[in-house]
This record gives structure tokens, C-alpha cells and sequence, in this order.
């Protein structure tokens, strides 16, 4: 038998992982479809396998379970949310200061999750996922919208101090955000939400000079 040479084998793998990728993003579009259209509760593998045209089978060839799905979805949005933010905060004037930054963080993170339908139920999902089961996949999913202000505001801090201070703030943001949002009383919601503003620019002063 005749060998695959080593070019032709690494061209058919990365064809199967490009297909792979694209059908994890077919599979979290329609998440965020369903969860928009009809709430959290409606996000399942078998809707989500028949909104594809994937058995259920093949789904979880991609997918532990629903858990997985929605995790997976909070992090795309977080990352979306990053490089939205990465943006903005380049458009700033050279003379914005460091608490102009954490605003803009925080309102650009308010907005991802109030402004897009059902996203406020995912949150407080994906949040008790962080109390109970992957607090660490939860808090990192964070990290990406953080780092980019943190960088902005503490840029001389040493990576191993850069590292324990962004997961101490996506820590904060994620709790703090958590216990607003299940608020249904508005005023009591907007009470917390500006609780959650000064704590994390009380937090953040400490490296905001260095």
C-alpha cells in the first residue's frame, strides 16, 4: 500500500477541523437563536439537533451535554465582547484616564448581556455553573473583556501579577453582576449595578499609578 504523503494527511486534518469548527459554530448559532426566540428553557440537544440537521448523536460528538452548549455560548459572546471593547478603547483620547476605562468596560459588558434577548437568564446560568461545577471555565470566559481593559489601565504590572489580578476582577464581575441581574425590582437592579462600578474601580485603583 502505497503511503499518504505527510502534506496530504495535514491538508485532510485540517479540512476535517475546519468542518468541525464550523459546525460547533452552526450548533452555538442556533443556540443563540433559540435562546433569543424562546428563553433558556427551549435550549435543548434535541431542538438544537433538529434546528441544525445534525442527528443527536452528532451533536454530542461536539458537545458533552446542554451544559456545554451554553458555557460555550457565554464564551463566544465574551469574546465577541473583547475585541468590541479593544476597539472602543483604542478610539479613546490619549488623555482618558483609567476609571474612563473600567466605565467603558462595564457598559460594554451590561449591554452584551441586557441587550440581546434571554442573554440575562444565561448569565445567571452560567453563574451557577461557577458555584457548583466549572467555576474556573466561567470566570475565564470573562477574562478575555477584562485583560483588555486591564492592559489599558496597568500595563507595568508583572505577568504574575497581571494574571491574580484579572481572575480577581472577573471574579468580582461575574459575582457582582450574578447578584444585579436577578434583581427584578429595577431600582434595587441599578442600586447594584452602580455597587458593582465603584467596587470595581475601588479594586483597580490600587494598580491604576503603576
Amino acid at each position: 500500500m502505497m503511503a499518504v504523503p505527510v502534506r496530504a494527511r495535514a491538508k485532510r486534518r485540517s479540512a476535517r477541523q475546519s468542518r468541525a469548527q464550523q459546525t460547533v459554530q452552526r450548533i452555538l448559532d442556533a443556540a443563540a437563536a433559540r435562546l433569543a426566540a424562546d428563553g433558556l428553557v427551549a435550549v435543548t440537544t434535541t431542538r438544537l439537533a433538529a434546528d441544525t440537521g445534525l442527528a443527536v448523536g452528532s451533536l454530542y460528538q461536539y458537545f458533552a451535554d446542554r451544559d456545554a452548549v451554553l458555557l460555550a455560548l457565554h464564551q463566544r459572546r465574551m469574546a465577541a465582547l473583547a475585541e468590541m471593547l479593544d476597539g472602543d478603547l483604542a478610539r479613546l483620547p490619549a488623555r482618558a484616564g483609567w476609571e474612563t476605562v473600567v466605565d467603558h468596560l462595564i457598559d460594554h459588558f451590561l449591554a452584551a448581556v441586557t441587550e440581546e434577548p434571554g442573554y440575562v437568564a444565561l448569565i445567571r446560568f452560567v453563574a451557577s455553573r461557577r458555584r457548583h461545577d466549572d467555576p474556573l471555565a466561567v470566570i475565564g470566559a470573562l477574562e478575555a473583556p477584562i485583560a483588555v481593559a486591564l492592559r489599558r489601565i496597568a500595563a507595568g504590572l508583572p505577568p504574575a501579577e497581571f494574571d491574580v489580578v484579572l481572575r480577581v476582577a472577573a471574579t468580582m464581575l461575574s459575582a457582582l453582576a450574578d447578584l444585579a441581574l436577578c434583581q427584578d425590582d429595577v431600582k434595587a437592579r441599578g442600586a447594584m449595578l452602580y455597587e458593582l462600578r465603584f467596587a470595581m474601580k475601588g479594586y483597580l485603583a490600587r494598580f491604576a499609578s503603576r
